[in-house]
């Protein structure tokens, strides 16, 4: 399930970071019936990492609640007060068990996969200061002040455990409405204070007018990404209720629970999921495999942002947008295809079939309401 299809694939490199992962692979029941190592744990989390490039959950799940586990024994999910250990050692035992974090959130999310870390069974701190030697301390224009992104990263993830356990979980299924709705409205909010506590030129939507004759950073682009989906996520669970308007929530009577409208944007979920899956699509311009490291990892964010509007034009095949919609989704198409990296795994491919399933049906949707539209004028 996970070896590159060699007919298709065509790229050698793909082959060779096959033959890299697979060597890792044969190591990792050793590594998981081991005593608890420190650099054993971050072989798994790079392996993780890439595996969760290539769409493939059940490995990643694996290897992540491995990684998880190794970080408890390593005691890497305490507070290191009073440790013996030298400032720089005990910041990078904080980096791992922060990056391990992040996988297991991010694949929660994205498959809709309990995690395997509860935010009850841990005392770590956010991280103060970036990771030494890394690119995730990044200075504004003006030189008046420095972004910690990877601190930033780490807010995101907390975000995303509170989103899947509020929205997404076998718990939350059978939530009543209003009490969804007051969760997307705190949620969005909590999202929208993290966004405000970046730096107004590398926030998500601001950021993409800089950065538009420039490349985008990895690590920018990632934390675009990830807000942009944190979006969609949390707007989906009101806009697929066909809830549009203060009329709707009336009618369904939640104007008597104070609580489920206290953040008004609720009332344009639609909208705001709609919008989201644009600017994430526009971020693909920036994506590129030569010069970003897991690429895989990221390919993910555009396709889910294309059957997004998919998704919406089917809802609504009149919308008045939904012709540059579908300019879009045609864009993230043509994309995919030019990409080799989409056709040389099993995982991959299903997540791009079914994105171009969302396209088919969105097309034929909006040619049937054109049809209908044009009888009536005769």
């Amino acid at each position: 399930m996970l070896r590159p299809d060699d007919g298709r694939s065509g790229n050698d490199d793909h082959q060779k970071s096959w033959l890299f992962i697979q060597n890792a692979l044969e190591v990792v029941n050793e590594i998981c019936l081991g005593p608890p190592d420190l650099l054993a744990l971050q072989a798994l989390v790079m392996v993780a990492t890439f595996i969760l490039g290539t769409s493939t959950v059940h490995p990643c799940g694996f290897l992540v609640s491995a990684a998880i586990r190794i970080c408890h024994e390593l005691g890497l999910g305490k507070t290191e007060d009073g440790s013996p250990l030298c400032p720089e050692e005990t910041q990078h035992r904080q980096t791992v068990f922060w990056i391990a974090y992040w996988l297991d959130r991010e694949l929660s999310l994205r498959f809709g996969e309990p995690p395997a870390q509860s935010d009850e069974d841990f005392s770590a701190t956010l991280p103060m200061e970036a990771p030494i030697d890394s690119n995730y301390t990044m200075q504004t224009s003006d030189r008046s002040e420095s972004f910690n992104a990877f601190r930033s990263t780490c807010q995101l993830a907390i975000i995303k455990g509170q989103l899947y356990r509020d929205l997404y979980s076998p718990g939350a299924e059978d939530r009543p409405l209003s009490q969804v709705i007051a969760s997307v409205g705190i949620l969005d909010e909590k999202l929208q204070e993290w966004k405000r506590s970046i730096p107004l030129e590398y926030q998500p939507e601001k950021a993409i007018t800089n950065f538009r004759r420039a490349k985008m950073s990895p690590v920018l682009l990632l934390l675009h990404y990830s807000y942009f989906h944190c979006m969609i996520a949390i707007h989906r669970r009101v806009a697929t209720r066909d809830l549009m308007t203060g009329m709707d929530f009336e009618k369904n009577d939640f104007t008597s629970s104070p609580a489920s409208v206290l953040n008004p944007r609720v009332l344009i979920s639609t909208s705001l999921c709609t919008k989201a899956a644009r600017a994430s699509i526009s971020l693909t311009n920036y994506l590129s495999q030569e010069s970003i490291p897991f690429f895989g990892s990221l390919l993910y964010y555009p396709v889910v942002a294309s059957m997004t509007l998919s998704w919406s034009i089917i809802r609504d095949p009149q919308d008045a947008y939904r012709g540059y919609n579908l300019k879009l989704i045609e864009q993230t198409a043509e994309f995919l295809s030019s990409q080799a990296f989409c056709k040389s795994f099993e995982g991959i491919r299903r997540l791009v079939k079914k994105c171009a399933e969302y396209r088919s049906i969105a097309e034929a949707v909006v040619k049937t309401a054109l049809s209908a539209r044009s009888d009536t004028d005769t």
